[in-house]
């Protein structure tokens, strides 16, 4: 029997940590107020994942090991997802390696889906449906499936989440859900085994190594402000080189990405502060905001409210952005990454 949930968040840290199998840090590069939904469901070796979200922003994934993870768009007319620096077709599935870690951005509205097995639901499957024992990639790649295979996949995917969303005691039923699970891993597996759209994404290993430096940095100093010439020195990167790279991962120069993540970072400090216990001068200066009107100028025009009404309205004990908003079926809680 299959189990579902479905849920809203009004912050990206809240959003962040109920992506399934993947660690995840998505820094909103938009201005706005964040919205995003997630519908999950698991059935009884098949895990589905649909997600959107209404801002710019990057998203830094890495995958979990014990899944085999397919990423794809689910609307044709959205804004363009790029993936580890390319932009990702309708037409076009994402094949994980285990435990990939690459940068997903958006440039706007963005609406995604995911399945993933685990290794030997995926070694199962390719000996049943294509006669032979099936294991991760040893590199992400890029396919693009027939098109009436697609179109069927996502179909299904599609009508999976929306009973899941509108009528999850159907989407229970032992029959439904094992018919589901059944055609879906058929047709995954189909597509996954279908060579003839195959893109290796070629990677620049020394612009991954440089990224990866890049973000051990800022892990390591969240809160202080850094500069281009120690990013340069932590890196081993010209300017040059690490602007190239920053800008094909981030789609800005690396101090405005810093820049960024502090200011989402005050954010969420803010929402969960006690306006008795805590000032927004003393949350700022903590992230490393010392001029502080012109922190107050930036905060608004990103986020449409200033920092005090942030801090004021998380202090009058509203709903939790990350709560359910439709029943659920199953289990509710230990929600981790990608599916």
């Amino acid at each position: 029997m299959a189990t579902s949930r479905s849920l809203t968040f009004a912050e990206p840290s809240q959003y962040q940590s109920a992506l399934r199998a993947v660690e995840a840090d998505v820094v909103v590069t938009g201005k706005g107020r964040f919205h995003a939904h997630l519908t999950h469901i698991d059935f009884s070796r098949l895990w589905l994942q649909s997600g959107s979200d209404n801002l710019p922003r990057v998203a830094r994934l890495a995958t979990d090991r014990s899944r085999a993870p397919i990423f794809f768009k689910t609307h044709s007319s959205q804004a363009p997802v790029i993936i580890a620096g390319k932009e990702i077709s309708p037409s076009e599935l994402i094949v994980f390696r285990s435990g990939e870690a690459h940068v997903n951005r958006s440039l706007g509205p963005t609406s995604w889906g995911t399945m993933s097995l685990d290794p030997e639901a995926l070694a199962d499957a390719g000996r049943v449906i294509a006669g032979r024992e099936l294991t991760f990639p040893p590199n992400t790649y890029s396919t693009r499936p027939p098109p009436a295979l697609l179109s069927r996949l996502t179909y299904l995917h599609r009508r999976a989440i929306q009973l899941a969303v509108e009528s999850p005691e159907t989407l229970g039923h032992p029959e439904v859900s094992r018919s589901l699970e059944h055609e879906m891993v058929h047709l995954m597996i189909r597509s996954i085994i279908d060579q003839s759209g195959v893109h290796h994404r070629r990677t620049n290993f020394r612009h991954t190594a440089i990224i990866r430096k890049f973000e051990e940095l800022a892990v390591a100093n969240p809160h202080r402000p850094l500069h281009l010439t120690e990013v340069c020195a932590a890196t081993g990167a010209t300017e040059r080189t690490l602007l190239r790279c920053c800008n094909e991962q981030f789609g800005m120069g690396p101090i405005k990405f810093l820049w960024l993540r502090r200011m989402n970072m005050v954010r969420t400090a803010l929402t969960r502060a006690d306006a008795n216990s805590s000032s927004v001068t003393s949350v700022a200066m903590a992230h490393g905001f010392w001029e502080l009107g012109r922190f107050a100028v930036s905060y608004r025009r990103i986020y449409g409210e200033s920092p005090s009404r942030t801090l004021a309205r998380a202090s009058t004990g509203g709903p939790p952005p990350g709560r359910p908003v439709l029943s659920s079926r199953g289990h509710s809680a230990g929600l981790a990454g990608i599916a």
